[in-house]
């Protein structure tokens, strides 16, 4: 039978026990849902990300083991001489007989000197281009088993992988912002190219701008991507944390220098001018002069604006009186520690360690109270430090083969040997630094 109600028309006694019982029902359901949250987000927290398996740079691995083999086969026949012969045509800088290594036909038969702004034939240093074209090709293929190996390491815990994606974010939108302004200036820089020096130099012009854009390009988003790997690795053994990290620092560092070294020595076997040298190192100069001027110009406003609204922050104050409790917690704890050892008393672990998940549990995740601003500071520095080094870096060794093949080209009794030298230089060099690498 229904309740009965003991006056005209409010709720009786029966009524108002199954209210109460109720709000304590959905009072406990709202605890238990509380709870279940808080365990939901520990357990986001304490889930780690795996690798992952890039089929793009297995595939570049095989390509480039391929580039290594073709090209220690052409130096070698080369220096046999059962290679073909690449003879170059200069303008000479100076008044000297012809070139010892160089062919018997000059544009000039009647004259046995070199006369100066007078043109000459010599043969193409070969043996060091193959040379160095096969230590480009090796330090790309570290690149590329560089770049395997680090996206195959666990990428972290949930926290570290949502930053480093906002990271990451940040630097495609800032690139593709700013390659389409870098290309029109490349445009109107290789139309007057063209014009004033021909198709050969702009080929040269067009090969240093992109291969300067995508040693940048790739170097700062395997950076990006090795950090987050690099920050959840700390967490465990130290050398392995130390591999990582100077695996992931040479993606980007032996990935400039590599396609230098290669686009220059490819080049000059195709054109035989080192006057369409000087194109490679102009097209490489204005993109990095874009990426690291603009970069950081980007980095400092970014900077700049972080430090303000850090200042003006609501959470600062709160950040600041947490940091200072903290700090006086320790300091009471070291003085009781010292108090302990004075009186002879043995000091326990247990407390130590019990005061100190105290700690870690009244610290908050501080990127989760972090201004979208911060992250563009994050964003600024790795534009800066990583992709206008690595153009940076591009630029310098391609300026210095290209005025060193010049020199030793045109103002040299033995154009065969002076032009082929810094490419051994450098070539060793990169050798070298990538087999470094790989301890």
């Amino acid at each position: 039978p229904a309740p009965q109600r003991t006056d005209g028309g409010g709720p009786g006694p029966t009524t108002e026990v199954m209210s109460s019982v109720t709000q304590r029902a959905l009072s406990k359901r709202d605890d238990v849902a509380g709870v279940s949250d808080k365990q939901q987000a520990l357990d986001e927290d304490a889930l780690v990300s795996e690798g992952v398996f890039s089929w793009r740079a297995a595939w570049c691995m095989m390509f480039w083991i391929l580039c290594i083999v073709c090209s220690m086969v052409m130096g070698v026949l080369t220096f046999q001489g059962l290679g073909f012969e690449r003879i170059s045509e200069e303008i000479s800088f100076i008044r000297e007989r012809n070139p010892p290594y160089g062919p018997v036909e000059q544009p000039n038969p009647e004259v046995k000197m070199r006369e100066v702004n007078e043109p000459f034939r010599f043969l193409l240093p070969q043996v060091p281009l193959f040379f160095s074209l096969a230590s480009a090709s090796w330090g790309l293929f570290t690149v590329s088993y560089f770049t395997t190996f680090m996206l195959l390491e666990d990428q972290g815990s949930k926290r570290v992988v949502d930053i480093c994606s906002l990271v990451s974010k940040g630097v495609v939108v800032y690139l593709e912002r700013t390659i389409p302004v870098i290309a029109v200036f490349l445009f109107c820089a290789g139309w007057y190219v063209y014009i004033t020096a021909g198709w050969g130099t702009l080929a040269c012009f067009c090969a240093g701008a992109g291969l300067n854009l995508i040693s940048a390009r790739i170097g700062v988003s395997m950076t990006v991507q090795g950090t987050g790997r690099l920050a959840h690795a700390m967490g465990g053994l130290l050398p392995d944390a130390l591999q990582i990290g100077i695996r992931t620092g040479s993606i980007g560092g032996l990935l400039s220098t590599s396609l230098a070294l290669g686009g220059m020595s490819l080049m000059w076997l195709w054109l035989l001018d080192t006057d369409t040298l000087s194109g490679f190192g102009s097209g490489a100069s204005i993109v990095s002069f874009y990426l690291r001027v603009g970069g950081g110009i980007f980095a400092k406003g970014a900077e700049i604006g972080s430090n303000l609204v850090s200042e003006m922050d609501e959470h600062k104050l709160a950040e600041e009186k947490r940091v200072f409790e903290l700090q006086q917690r320790i300091a009471e704890m070291e003085e009781t520690k010292r108090d302990r050892q004075k009186k002879g008393l043995a000091d326990t672990e247990e407390d130590m360690m019990d005061q100190l998940r105290m700690m870690e549990e009244d610290m908050q995740d501080i990127a989760s109270m972090m201004h979208p601003i911060d992250y563009l500071d994050a964003v600024g520095e790795n534009i800066c430090d990583v992709s206008g080094t690595c153009a940076d870096l591009f630029e310098s060794m391609v300026l210095i083969l290209s005025t060193s093949a010049i020199i030793g080209a045109k103002a040299s009794p033995i154009p065969h040997f002076t032009s082929g030298l810094p490419f051994w230089i450098v070539g060793a060099g990169n050798l070298f630094c990538s087999i470094v690498a790989w301890r």
